[in-house]
């Protein structure tokens, strides 16, 4: 089997966002070419637009910091209703015993 029929395999096993995921990636390993037999390397400037263009094929991939932290946040303050709430009926559960 070649590595375009495995690469094929691997892409029909993926879920929808999986795909584009793969498509983002994909499209960014086709901006970055080497330079062909007889062929003059890129220029400073040629290097910066293809780094661009894979930036911007590769958009929304990964989160920012900020992203990350206020997902934290929220995983944290569900924590914290969970922790209080099973508290209360631990106390609540205590407090029928005594009587």
């Amino acid at each position: 089997m070649s590595t375009k029929e495995r690469v094929h395999c691997l892409v029909d096993t993926l879920s929808g966002s999986d795909l584009l995921i793969a498509e983002r990636v994909l499209r960014g390993l086709t901006v970055i070419q080497e330079p062909g037999e007889g062929e003059a390397p890129a220029s400073a400037e040629q290097r910066r637009a293809r780094a661009r263009a894979a930036r911007g094929s590769m958009k929304g991939l990964l989160s920012s910091s900020d992203e990350v932290a206020a997902r934290k946040r929220e995983e944290i303050d569900v924590e914290d209703a969970a922790w209080q709430r099973m508290s209360a009926n631990r106390s609540a559960a205590i407090g029928d015993i005594a009587l």
